[in-house]
């Protein structure tokens, strides 16, 4: 009983120790200003392979569950093995090393050249003698095959467990850079569409707050963003009964997240800055933005429209009279 509580408290030191050194290790990743996808993936894999104190280790990417796409190899890898990178191969033509993909679990081969069913290795690769592989998961599927080989010692339980938390951390960061980026350069092109656009364009988050006015919102409403602040939409209509309208439909906005009704285009009587009542036609939409619903209000001047209407109105008066 007493060596089996020595063993057990080594191996919970153990386990801390590794936990500490991957919160480490993901912190200084979460950290980089790295921009491509490939420098960080590259960053990670040198700190797996100093994780789980090995000397060789890769991550290759997975399509579909059927292809491989070899990616990276770490710095002890590249040095001595010839594989070509970016090559892509199916999966089932892929050796003992790719069956963490097949059964979805770590994978462990404590003497590799030994191994039953073993694949003979490309002219020039790295000679392998311990290995261990791990799925890369995100959102449910295999992203990646992350591997890991050569270690003094056997790889066991806690290692796999170490470098399958590590780089779904990994993946996760580096999918979360991506949607950012993608997010950046959304928005970048929302802007110089709205700088330019004839129509009021104004964001607006789920309370109904003003995010973002562009040039021609100020010159219907006669304010610019800075003026407003974190002003409401409907501050800017002028009568009760058209301010109640647009606060039904956003109103169904709020308890539902989404646009449904809010899609239709309405007229309204807007209120500009100097207190003169402006004829506008508003359009609400829905959308998704860090995760939360917000609003986008297209407005337009139809000034010029009611007056024609007006104009028309009198001459068909005119005429009835003749």
């Amino acid at each position: 009983w007493i060596m089996q509580d020595i063993t057990e408290q080594k191996r919970a030191e153990r386990v801390a120790a590794l936990n500490e050194k991957r919160h480490r290790a993901l912190l200084e990743l979460s950290r980089l200003t790295l921009d491509r996808g490939d420098d960080i993936m590259a960053f990670a894999l040198e700190h797996a392979v100093d994780l789980t104190e090995s000397e060789i280790g890769y991550l290759h990417l997975i399509q579909g569950r059927e292809t491989i796409q070899y990616t990276l190899w770490s710095k002890g890898v590249a040095q001595g093995c010839a594989e070509a990178k970016g090559r892509h191969s199916p999966l089932e033509s892929a050796g003992i090393w790719a069956d963490c993909v097949r059964t979805g679990q770590p994978v462990i081969h404590y003497d590799y050249p030994a191994e039953a069913g073993r694949k003979g290795q490309p002219e020039g690769h790295i000679p392998v003698r311990r290995h261990l592989s791990v799925p890369v998961l995100a959102e449910g599927e295999i992203k990646a095959v992350a591997g890991v080989g050569n270690r003094k010692e056997p790889y066991d339980e806690v290692d796999a467990q170490q470098l399958q938390l590590y780089m779904n951390g990994m993946w996760a960061l580096l999918a979360r850079r991506q949607a950012e980026e993608a997010l950046r350069e959304s928005e970048a092109r929302f802007r110089i569409i709205a700088e330019s656009a004839h129509d009021a364009i104004i964001m607006a988050n789920g309370q109904g707050r003003v995010e973002y006015w562009n040039p021609a919102a100020r010159d219907i409403f006669g304010y610019s963003l800075e003026e407003i602040g974190q002003g409401d939409v409907h501050d800017f209509i002028a009568l009760p009964r058209d301010r109640a309208a647009y606060l039904a439909k956003m109103g169904h906005f709020r308890a539902t997240g989404q646009g449904g009704a809010v899609g239709r285009r309405m007229e309204l009587t807007g209120l500009h800055k100097s207190g003169r009542q402006v004829p506008i036609e508003m359009a609400l939409s829905a959308f998704r933005r860090g995760g939360k619903w917000h609003a986008i209000a297209i407005i337009r001047d139809i000034t010029e429209r009611r007056r024609a209407e007006v104009m028309q109105i009198g001459r068909a008066s005119c005429r009835e009279r003749v």
